[in-house]
């Protein structure tokens, strides 16, 4: 066999170069590379007073169901390209893995359901941000903050009243006279 790579034949050379090509695929093969998903983070928590920031009144909620999606917009319709959902955690805090680059779609974090008894309608203006997955944005690691994220409840806290109003006076108080 080894006759057969040190001569001159024309064979030899066929098997030299059938080896080197089968060793050079077997090293590719074995050394690709695997890209980790993009990790959306963020916290969801229920605006007791209906404030529109995490106040006093707020709290964590464990449980709650978010989702990530991306989409193109095709002849008026939206196609979903990648969908992937997590739950929160004990203090609010969730990481939903989305595979793939989504650059040139519209991606969302979105509120999906709360499981609290009482604090489970969608916030005004605090149940979705939009979020850019891709690693071509100068990211320096695979993890995309978003949110904080808000349901509220359907009744305030009679405490929400004075607790509003005293944020109100320390706004009022931050020295810029207005």
């Amino acid at each position: 066999m080894i006759e057969a790579f040190t001569g001159n034949s024309t064979m030899a050379r066929r098997q030299m170069i059938l080896l080197v090509s089968l060793l050079f695929a077997v090293c590719v093969a074995g050394n690709s590379v695997q890209i980790a998903p993009l990790v959306v983070k963020g916290r969801v928590f229920c605006d007791a007073c209906r404030a529109g920031f995490f106040s006093k009144s707020s709290f964590y909620l464990p449980g709650a169901k978010v989702g990530v999606q991306c989409g193109l917009s095709m002849a008026g319709r939206q196609h979903v390209t990648a969908y992937a959902e997590g739950t929160t955690g004990p203090n609010g805090e969730f990481a939903i893995a989305v595979e793939g680059q989504h650059e040139s779609e519209h991606c969302v974090a979105l509120l999906l359901h709360s499981v609290h008894p009482t604090c489970n309608i969608l916030s005004q203006g605090g149940a979705f941000a939009g979020v850019g997955l891709t690693r071509h944005a100068g990211l320096a690691n695979d993890i995309i903050n978003t949110g904080p994220f808000a349901f509220s409840p359907s009744h305030i806290p009679s405490a929400c009243s004075a607790e509003l109003a005293a944020a109100r006076l320390d706004a009022d108080t931050d020295g810029d006279g207005v």
